[in-house]
């Protein structure tokens, strides 16, 4: 059975336990001293390229995009590998079938899409990926300009 007794110190009575180079040891009542309660903000403070704290993309992001390229973007997102792949050939047919408004729309996210999708470990999802930058980019033409350095990068 546990005991509350208090177990003696090793090494010499009466001394304290040695901390390397003489500093005191962290502690977090002292940090709470010294910032009072507003010292830490949280990771979640700052959310960064229309990402949330969990790496989804956030509903701000997909503003001004057809619902029809929200559908399919927020299926890229997903883990699943075949849902990736769904959305992918979606994607291709979409951007044959849609008008260039509507491709164009998507065009804020799809570069960041693209980086990450190109990275994937599956080859079937790197090479859809592929197919699909070229049917976007066969439709959209000159719209591609500014986004190439996102897509490079």
């Amino acid at each position: 059975a546990c005991s509350n007794r208090i177990m003696p110190k090793k090494g010499k009575k009466g001394t304290d336990q040695r901390i390397k180079g003489n500093v005191k040891a962290a502690s977090s009542g002292r940090m709470v001293e010294l910032f009072g309660n507003e010292g830490f903000i949280g990771f979640d403070a700052v959310t960064t390229g229309g990402t949330s704290s969990d790496g989804s993309l956030s509903d701000e992001a997909f503003y001004g995009i057809s619902n029809s390229f929200q559908i399919v973007l927020k299926q890229l997102g997903k883990r699943d590998t075949t849902t990736k792949i769904k959305a992918l050939n979606e994607f291709i047919i979409l951007c044959d079938n849609e008008g260039l408004e509507s491709v164009t729309s998507c065009l804020k996210l799809w570069p960041l899409m693209y980086n990450k999708l190109s990275m994937d470990n599956d080859h079937r999802i790197r090479e859809l990926t592929h197919r699909a930058l070229q049917c976007c980019s066969v439709k959209v033409k000159k719209h591609l300009g500014p986004h190439i350095k996102t897509i490079i990068g």
